[in-house]
């Protein structure tokens, strides 16, 4: 810790470098995996001020309970028993391909849903218009193309 907040590394340790006189002031590093420890064990970081705290952005989802998916399906306008492939952090022109595939799929599913999750939100506009040229239905929205 510095300062009071947790420090997570996201680059390699062999990078970082750790003067002996700053050591002392940083309470604990926070790494991935034993691999990233093992760097810092090297530079001599004693022991006792490293953690392995895994994928800090998977590892910490909570899975023991399933939500209440009901909500979320009502405000999509997705039926229960619908089969659902979702796409998420896509970039330009997966979005073409999916849509592509979707067709496809429709065509021995027709309960299938599409929901696209672009991994930059500005991109909204560019998608709807690759919907719009590969579906004659307007019954779309940005996340959700039938």
């Amino acid at each position: 810790m510095v300062g009071g907040l947790e420090l997570a590394l996201p680059v390699p340790a062999t990078v970082l470098m750790v003067p002996p006189s700053t050591n002392f002031r940083i309470r604990l590093f926070s790494v991935q995996n034993r691999e990233y420890q093992d760097r810092l064990l090297a530079l001599d970081v004693p022991p006792d001020k490293v953690t392995i705290t895994g994928n800090m952005k998977y590892d910490g989802i909570d899975t023991s309970e399933t939500p209440d998916r009901e909500p979320v399906l009502r405000e999509l306008r997705i039926a229960g028993d619908s089969r659902v492939l979702v796409a998420g952090s896509t970039h330009g022109g997966e979005e073409e391909i999916l849509l592509g595939l979707f067709k496809t799929l429709m065509e021995d599913h027709p309960d299938l849903r599409l929901i696209l999750a672009p991994r930059h939100i500005e991109r909204v506009e560019e998608i709807e218009k690759a919907c719009l040229r590969r579906t004659s239905s307007r019954n779309w929205r940005p996340t959700d193309c039938r």
